[in-house]
């Protein structure tokens, strides 16, 4: 499962399926204007919902096809960004790339611990 980073990423197949799902409630809003009594305004919160989840899912599965080759703990980093995602709570996640980053960084204790989601999360944690 650690060399597997797909469990916890969106999949091409989930962000086509999502915006078929938007494009429907496009269309079908489109083709409700000319009715009696429609409630444009909830119909217009329920469109950015869809819009807002969409963003989510396409963000994550970019991200996911970034990061996949330079880690091996990606689904513990999904899990943490998730679990971050859901308490609305920021986090700034680096992966090393090809680009060292030992120059960027001023401060900081290393935890010489193995990344969990568990750990990541307790980093972000606001009291």
């Amino acid at each position: 499962m650690e060399g597997n980073c797909d469990s916890y990423s969106p999949q091409q197949t989930d962000v086509y399926n999502q915006f078929q799902h938007l494009s429907s409630k496009i269309k079908s809003m489109l083709a409700s204007m000319d009715q009696e009594g429609i409630d444009i305004l909830k119909n217009l919160k329920m469109l950015s919902r869809i819009c807002s989840d969409t963003g989510k899912l396409v963000s994550a599965y970019h991200l996911s096809r970034l990061r996949i080759p330079y880690t091996s703990q990606c689904n513990e980093i999904f899990k943490a960004i998730k679990l971050l995602s859901e308490q609305r709570k920021g986090a700034l996640i680096i992966v090393e790339r090809e680009d060292k980053i030992n120059d960027w960084i001023t401060v900081g204790t290393p935890l010489s611990a193995k990344i969990s989601n568990t750990l990541l999360v307790s980093i972000f944690h606001r009291c």
